[in-house]
């Protein structure tokens, strides 16, 4: 059984950004965070992004950081870490600055691309990815990922 606390972490984030800390037995931390980020908007916005999962990263005592989202960044190549634009270039940059790994290897939208993001500072972070078939969950355009804690 799991011996927790839970707090939410208030950010000042002009972003749509939710984190909630989980304190464990021996006083360390994990951070679950989501973020959602409409498609057409700009620099201002990634830099925003970026700049919270900065924060978020420098908490002291954190064992874990798990990011999910839709953040819309239909042009990276994951598994190469291009961009094909300067904004999906700056979060791939900020990503890579905060140690954090894309997790999610397959197309999470039914036109294909990965929009959702599973993001960790560590790979044995999270196991069992799956990326549900179209509206398992809910009716939606993207697939609904599930996933275990270690």
């Amino acid at each position: 059984s799991l011996c927790a606390t839970t707090n939410k972490i208030r950010l000042k984030c002009k972003a749509e950004f939710v984190a909630v800390e989980i304190v464990l037995s021996d006083n360390s931390k994990i951070i679950i965070a989501t973020c959602y980020r409409v498609g057409t908007l700009g620099i201002e916005n990634a830099n925003e992004i970026t700049r919270t999962i900065h924060t978020l990263t420098r908490k002291k005592s954190v064992r874990k950081l798990i990011i999910v989202g839709d953040l819309n960044l239909k042009d990276i190549d994951w598994e190469n870490g291009n961009a094909r634009s300067n904004l999906e270039s700056a979060f791939l940059n900020g990503f890579a600055e905060c140690g954090l790994l894309q997790c999610i290897k397959d197309p999470t939208h039914i036109k294909g691309g990965i929009l959702d993001i599973l993001l960790t500072t560590s790979e044995n972070s999270v196991d069992n990815i799956s990326i549900c078939s179209e509206n398992k969950f809910c009716n939606s355009d993207h697939f609904a990922i599930t996933f275990d804690i270690n």
